[in-house]
């Protein structure tokens, strides 16, 4: 408390800036040598929390080029089964023509049930809407509408016509562009006339599945491929653990995933990480930067 009283005065209370107080708690950290008692982990999280309110989606989106995804048009063969696992995603894009035209995610959960014999169409599987957020969209609004439950995943795009010396949009703005579950925001309107949309079916299996999120099918049977404006162009796509790993300041490694690393731009695979770590005499050294 001596130094508290040397900094602030005794009897006194100021607020701290933002970088001051990290500053603060990284002088309580053991690691500082000066007696305080929070952990290195400790110290990261709360840094990695008072950051995160300067970075926006393109801090921790994957690029689209560098993102995972499936055409709607192809098929569930075999051999597009052992890439979905090989990645590991419990959520994957989907596009149509363009791999920037994100449309729709599906869930890995649902492809359990597929026979690779069959050869499946890809859009006749139960497809999800996906969120469209905007590449200056603060982490903690992603954040925050992710923890609505709606979707984990998020495109994010890139809008041409915003201009350098605009003022900066409102938080309500963004959110609302956010939720693209709402139909009327997600199509294009054709000659000002709005297209009748038919709801997902209603059967007692399908409720079941799908309790309290039928507005976030995809339903390419009774509706057309949604389209969005020409100035919005998708850079990429991000997660709710991309914004958690932004808080944590650490990659979350999974036991099977392959996946590129954001910051470093290097692909890793975990199971060769894995038998490397389990090899006590390896023939190599492992790549620089693969175990992180």
């Amino acid at each position: 408390m001596q130094v508290l009283d040397w900094m602030l005065g005794k009897g006194q209370s100021a607020l701290l800036r933002r970088a001051e107080l990290k500053t603060f708690v990284n002088f309580h950290g053991n690691e500082a040598g000066k007696g305080g008692d929070l952990t290195h982990d400790e110290t990261t999280i709360i840094a990695g929390a008072l950051e995160l309110t300067e970075k926006t989606a393109k801090d921790a989106m994957t690029p689209i080029s560098k993102a995972f995804s499936l055409d709607l048009d192809g098929t569930l063969t075999l051999d597009t089964l052992n890439a979905i696992m090989t990645m590991g995603h419990s959520r994957v894009p989907v596009y149509s023509g363009d791999r920037t035209n994100i449309i729709g995610i599906i869930l890995v959960k649902n492809l359990l049930a597929v026979d690779p014999d069959d050869s499946v169409p890809l859009r006749k599987m139960l497809l999800r809407k996906v969120p469209r957020v905007a590449d200056n969209m603060p982490l903690y609004d992603i954040l925050n509408e992710f923890q609505k439950g709606h979707s984990h995943i998020a495109v994010v795009y890139k809008d041409l016509n915003r201009k350098i010396d605009t003022l900066k949009k409102s938080k309500d703005t963004e959110t609302h562009k956010y939720n693209s579950h709402d139909a009327d925001s997600d199509s294009v309107k054709n000659d000002g006339d709005q297209q009748a949309k038919r709801s997902p079916p209603s059967t007692p299996a399908f409720k079941k599945r799908h309790r309290g999120c039928s507005f976030c099918i995809l339903d390419l049977e009774n509706n057309p491929i949604p389209k969005y404006p020409s100035n919005e162009i998708v850079v990429g796509v991000i997660t709710m653990e991309d914004v958690i790993e932004e808080l944590l300041q650490e990659e979350i490694l999974d036991e099977t995933d392959e996946y590129v690393n954001i910051h470093n731009r290097i692909r890793i695979n975990m199971n060769a990480s894995q038998e490397n770590l389990l090899d006590p005499h390896p023939s190599l050294p492992p790549p620089l930067g693969s175990a992180k």
